[in-house]
C-alpha cells in the first residue's frame, strides 16, 4: 500500500480504527461478511500472479496503514476538500481492489465519484459504509492472522 500523500504525516503514530467487539474465528458475523478466503484466492492470481507471500506482504502492510487512510478521509470530509478526498478515495479503491475486497473497492470508488462531483451531500454516508466494510476486513483479517512471510 503505497503511502497517503499528507504532507507533514509521515511520521505520525497511527491510531486504530475503533472495531465491533472481536468475534471469534468460527463465528458467522465473519464469514457472512463476503470477505471470503475464495476473493483473496482470485485477487492473488488476478493482481499477484500467483504469489502469495507477495500478496500477504501487500495486506499486512495495507491493513496496517488503514488508521492513517482512515484519518485522511475524515479530515478531507470535515475539511470539505474534494481534491485530497477524491486521491483518498482512489488509493483505497485500488488497494482493496487489488487485495480481494470488492465491496470496499466499489463503495471507495463511489466516494471517489462524489469527491470528483464535489458532491457533499453523500461524501459522510459513502465514508461510513466504506469504513464499517474495512472494520470488517480488520476483524476477518485478525481472526484468520498469519504473521507475514520473512524473507
Amino acid at each position: 500500500h503505497l503511502p497517503s500523500a499528507v504532507p507533514g504525516h509521515a511520521h505520525r503514530q497511527q491510531p486504530a480504527l475503533p472495531t465491533a467487539p472481536q468475534p471469534t474465528s468460527t463465528s458467522p458475523e465473519i464469514r457472512a461478511t463476503g470477505h471470503s478466503l475464495a476473493h483473496e484466492a482470485e485477487a492473488i492470481q488476478q493482481y499477484f500472479f500467483g504469489q502469495e507471500a507477495l500478496f500477504k506482504a501487500m495486506k499486512h502492510q495495507a491493513l496496517q496503514h488503514l488508521p492513517l487512510d482512515a484519518q485522511t478521509i475524515e479530515r478531507c470530509i470535515t475539511d470539505q476538500d474534494p481534491q485530497m478526498l477524491r486521491r483518498a478515495a482512489h488509493n483505497l479503491k485500488s488497494v482493496t481492489r487489488m487485495l480481494g475486497q470488492a465491496r470496499a473497492s466499489d463503495l471507495a470508488r463511489a466516494l471517489e465519484d462524489a469527491a470528483v462531483h464535489a458532491d457533499q451531500r453523500v461524501w459522510q454516508s459513502l465514508w461510513n459504509g466504506l469504513r464499517a466494510e474495512l472494520e470488517l476486513w480488520q476483524i476477518e483479517a485478525r481472526a484468520n492472522e498469519e504473521p507475514p512471510a520473512s524473507r
